[in-house]
């Protein structure tokens, strides 16, 4: 009777509770020798990277909240959460295809693993085999012999030419396939340090673009903070949080090269596009330029331009909406709108439409005027001024109209200063109607892509740019080479 050995190793691992191999779809993860395998060949894991791993396939399923990752991995280390956006990002390209499926982001939590996780014994390691001389353990194979060659002649000899030739064109061409050798191997190093410079470079291009959405998602919190009347340690602990966001962003930006190679007018529309809450990283082709037409536009238009803010200087219009700006944390570029409503004619009345006429310096429709509290005057359905119609007043106007900006910045515009500015001309809900249709992700719900698809009307694209480059100009008008005075 025969009898089959069980295999000891094999029985250990099994019943050894210390062990842990994990498999989901063609991975597996061995713990104890801290592997990762996909359809068997391994994958490189930093060390956090893999820690992190570890935590996702331990958690059942269930949504694990950024912070809870953060806490798990740093512990006792305060770090930013773009860092854990960074290893996320990391372990979905190296786990490969499926992956972005597998790591799920959960809006406004965190990230759920979804993959059936199953727990396995590990591979056991293959013992190398034993190391035998020629000749053992295979008959077939003949003992090696010494063979001593007949009729050498330890007489030294002249090298005919021809031999000398020979010997030379050999050294040559030993020396030719040396250097190209080593031209080969120095190419292969080069490759792989291009490799690792342009991988490192979307690391961290895709680092700065999770931390500027956190930016703009703290952004729009904060926004709606102020809005309900939060205390002001809340309000001070965020803004020193958004701070140091900004700051890390920054950082990122000068080791991606962001501006470099730029000329002054292209850093200023990038800048531009910053401070009314859209990414530099992805700033549309033909922006600029764009943005360049409209510049020219207000050049041709210069003397109107300059009347219309001295018109604001002289009625102290601009500190009034900057300080009803500011309260509120919104932009200062948004102080422009009166300038392309009205030219900041506190008098202006514009043409009779569906909605009825609009009126004063922030150009308010009857309906919107009375829904933020402004009391219309008996002639509000006639083109003509009226010094009882409360959207003449600058200092009620203001009120309400930032009021309402104030709103559409903490509404799905999701802080964005430039889907604000085309809400406020297009209408609310021409926008947010458009952005409630889109993922609750900034990577989508941004101005860019209002651009790029052509989600809104011409006339609010022509509203949204003529107020950006007004901002362009005012910020530098040397720049621009536009006499004015910078309000």
């Amino acid at each position: 009777m025969t009898h089959e050995m069980a295999n000891p190793l094999s029985e250990a691992v099994v019943r050894s509770p210390g062990i842990e191999v994990y498999a989901f779809g063609p991975i597996r993860v061995d713990v104890a020798r801290h592997i990762v395998l996909r359809d068997g060949q391994p994958i490189a894991l930093a060390p956090k990277t893999f820690e992190l791993l570890l935590i996702l396939v331990r958690s059942g399923g269930r949504a694990l909240s950024r912070q809870e990752l953060v806490a798990k991995l740093w512990a006792d280390t305060f770090v930013e959460e773009a860092n854990l956006s960074f290893q996320i990002s990391t372990l979905r390209r190296v786990l490969g295809m499926g992956a972005e499926l597998w790591i799920e982001t959960v809006p406004k939590v965190g990230y759920r693993f979804t993959p059936e996780v199953t727990r396995e014994a590990p591979t056991p390691a293959t013992p190398p085999p034993a190391r035998m001389l020629p000749g053992e353990g295979d008959e077939t194979t003949p003992a090696p012999t010494l063979l001593t060659p007949d009729g050498i002649s330890t007489r030294r000899r002249w090298m005919s030419a021809s031999e000398w030739r020979k010997g030379t064109r050999f050294r040559a061409l030993h020396v030719l396939a040396s250097l190209c050798a080593a031209l080969a191997v120095g190419l292969v190093a080069l490759g792989m340090v291009y490799d690792r410079e342009r991988q490192r470079s979307q690391d961290l291009r895709q680092l700065a673009a999770e931390t500027f959405f956190q930016t703009r998602e703290l952004d729009a919190d904060l926004a709606r903070l102020r809005r309900s009347g939060a205390s002001s340690n809340t309000l001070v602990r965020s803004s020193y949080r958004l701070t140091k966001l900004e700051e890390s962003y920054d950082r990122y930006l000068e080791l991606i090269g962001t501006y470099a190679g730029k000329t002054q007018a292209e850093r200023s529309v990038m800048r531009m596009a910053r401070r009314l809450g859209e990414s530099e990283l992805d700033v549309s082709p033909g922006f600029h330029a764009l943005a360049m037409q409209y510049v020219e536009e207000w050049r041709a238009d210069a003397p109107l331009l300059r009347a219309a803010l001295d018109r604001a200087r002289e009625g102290n219009l601009l500190e009034l909406v900057y300080k009803a700006l500011d309260e509120r944390g919104l932009p200062r570029e948004l102080a422009l709108i009166p300038l392309q409503e009205s030219d900041f004619d506190i008098a202006w009345v514009g043409a009779r439409r569906p909605r009825g006429i609009s009126k004063g310096m922030w150009g308010f429709i009857p309906d919107l005027a009375t829904r933020y509290g402004l009391a219309l005057g008996p002639l509000h359905n006639a083109p003509i001024y009226d010094a009882l119609d409360e959207r003449h007043d600058p200092v009620r106007s203001t009120d309400a109209a930032v009021s309402h900006l104030a709103d559409l910045y903490s509404s799905p515009a999701a802080a964005s200063g430039l889907l604000v500015i085309a809400a406020y001309n297009y209408g609310p809900g021409n926008v947010i109607n458009k952005l409630n249709e889109l993922p609750d992700d900034p990577r989508d719900r941004n101005f860019w892509n209002f651009y790029r698809h052509k989600w809104m009307s011409d006339e609010a694209l022509d509203y949204v740019m003529s107020v950006f480059a007004a901002a362009l100009i005012c910020e530098d008008p040397a720049l621009f080479d536009i006499p004015i005075e910078r309000p």
